[in-house]
């Protein structure tokens, strides 16, 4: 996919009304997905790309910069940290309680390109890790070896020069 890059922070699907403020008015839109960091949001005309956004919901909103928008859907980048408890609070259908379940249950989901990419990452420091477990034992090997050797041309030069025979 050109323009794909791996995503830094999890995605948190939702599904969700809310209403963002562009410069010019206000749409109606549904959250789709949210990360620490971003949002994916689907509207009937989703502002340009470029376009400084507020999203709202219930009491809660976050600001942030239109990425991108294609097919009635916008990528919402944030400077700040979207608190997902906030976002899905007591008045998205149920108690505190249950919101916090959600909130658990959207924080161990993982799509799975990001299940790929922790696998990648994963492999690459076991791989590392194995490669210098190999290095440090070759790297012992060789000076023993080459101790051994030291050890021994001395022992024949002292012997040569007249020193004691041990």
């Amino acid at each position: 996919m050109r323009g794909w890059k791996e995503r830094r922070e999890p995605r948190h699907k939702l599904l969700m009304r809310a209403r963002m403020r562009t410069g010019v008015s206000d749409l109606d839109v549904c959250i789709l997905d949210v990360s620490l960091r971003g949002a994916l949001v689907q509207s009937f005309s989703p502002p340009p790309r470029g376009t400084f956004v507020e999203v709202h919901r219930d009491g809660f909103s976050f600001t942030g910069q239109v990425k991108w928008s294609k097919n009635r859907r916008c990528g919402i980048a944030t400077r700040e940290r979207i608190d997902l408890h906030a976002l899905i609070g007591p008045s998205s259908g149920g108690d505190a309680s249950l919101s916090k379940t959600r909130a658990a249950k959207f924080k161990r989901e993982r799509r799975p390109e990001e299940q790929l990419a922790r696998s990648r990452t994963i492999s690459r420091l076991l791989q590392f890790s194995a490669t210098a477990a190999a290095a440090l034992a070759a790297a012992g090997i060789i000076g023993q070896i080459t101790y051994e050797l030291l050890a021994n041309v001395a022992h024949t030069v002292a012997s040569e020069l007249g020193g004691t025979d041990q």
